[in-house]
C-alpha cells in the first residue's frame, strides 16, 4: 500500500495535490482498491485495507494478477495528448499482429452491440471466424455471453445484476421500449440487406399512438401524464442510447437488436391494474 501511495503522490497531476492525512483522500483510494479487487486486477496477500481509513501509514501487501496486464495497453503517444477517449480506441498500433483482436474485443465490451451495417466487413468476419475463442474469453473473464446473428453481435448477461448497467433494467422507459418492440414484431415491417427496419414518419407516429392506446394504462404516472410529443422524444433518446433506434431524414431506423427483445403485461398484471 505504501508503494501505491508513493506512486500516486508522484504521478497525480490534479490540484489540489493528494494528501494521505486527508480522510476523504484515503477513503477515495480505498474505493479504488476495492474496485480493483472486485475486477481481480490485484489480490490481497496480507493486511486489511480498512485500516488505511484511520491510519495513513497502515500497510497492506498486494500482488497483481494476470488481468492487470490487459487493463491498459501502451499507445504511440501520451494519453493526455488525446482529445477524446474514442481516439484511444481508433489509434491502435497497426504493426501489432493482435491489433484487430484488441479493437474488436474493445468494441464488443464497450458498445451495446456491433452491427454488420456499421462495422467493417473484415471485423465482422473476424467475429464470425473467431466465435469459439470470443465466447470462451467472454465467459471465462466476465459475466457476459456472446450472441451472434447474421447482422449483429453482442454480449449479453443471462442474469441481470444490480452493479451492471444493462437492458432491460428496472426503469419505466425500459418497459416502454419493450412494449414498443412487441408492437414492431406484430407489424412485421420489411427489412433491408442488414436486417434494419425503416419506417416513415407517419408510420412511426402511428406506432406511438398504438403504443399509448394499448400500454399506457400500466405505466408510471410520469409517463402516463406525458404528452405524446414529449413521450416520443424520451423514447427516441433512450432507444438511441442503447443502439436500438436512430432518426433518419424520412423517418426512423430500427436496428436488428430491436427484434431481440419484447415485452407485454401478463394477465395477472392487467387484472391488478384494472382493480
Amino acid at each position: 500500500m505504501s508503494h501505491i501511495c508513493e506512486e500516486i503522490l508522484e504521478s497525480y497531476p490534479g490540484t489540489p495535490k493528494v494528501d494521505w492525512l486527508n480522510y476523504n483522500h484515503r477513503k477515495s483510494l480505498i474505493r479504488v482498491i476495492k474496485k480493483m479487487l472486485d475486477l481481480h486486477l490485484i489480490e490481497t496477500i496480507d493486511g486489511d485495507v480498512k485500516k488505511f481509513l484511520f491510519e495513513d501509514d497502515a500497510e497492506v501487501l498486494y500482488v497483481t494478477t494476470v488481468y492487470a496486464r490487459y487493463f491498459m495497453r501502451p499507445y504511440p503517444q501520451n494519453i493526455y495528448d488525446y482529445a477524446h477517449w474514442s481516439d484511444l480506441i481508433e489509434d491502435e498500433t497497426q504493426d501489432n499482429e493482435n491489433a484487430q483482436r484488441h479493437l474488436v474485443y474493445k468494441k464488443l465490451f464497450m458498445q451495446p452491440q456491433l452491427l454488420r451495417g456499421k462495422l467493417s466487413e473484415a471485423d465482422f468476419y473476424y467475429i464470425r471466424n473467431q466465435r469459439p475463442s470470443i465466447e470462451n474469453f467472454a465467459e471465462r473473464y466476465s459475466e457476459y455471453h456472446l450472441e451472434l446473428y447474421k447482422d449483429v453481435a453482442m454480449l449479453v448477461m443471462h442474469e441481470n445484476k444490480a452493479r451492471n448497467i444493462s437492458f432491460p433494467a428496472n426503469k419505466a422507459l425500459d418497459d416502454i421500449l419493450l412494449h414498443l418492440m412487441a408492437l414492431v414484431r406484430k407489424h412485421d415491417y420489411p427489412v433491408d440487406a442488414f436486417s434494419e427496419m425503416h419506417v416513415s414518419t407517419e408510420q412511426w407516429d402511428d406506432l406511438i399512438d398504438e403504443l399509448i392506446a394499448i400500454y399506457q394504462y400500466g405505466w408510471s404516472k410520469e409517463y402516463r401524464d406525458k404528452k405524446k410529443d414529449a413521450l416520443e422524444v424520451a423514447i427516441m433518446k433512450h432507444g438511441k442510447a442503447w443502439g436500438f433506434l436512430d432518426r433518419e431524414v424520412t423517418g426512423i431506423c430500427m436496428y436488428p437488436t430491436f427484434a431481440r427483445f419484447a415485452g407485454k403485461y401478463s394477465l395477472n398484471e392487467k387484472k391488478e391494474v384494472e382493480k
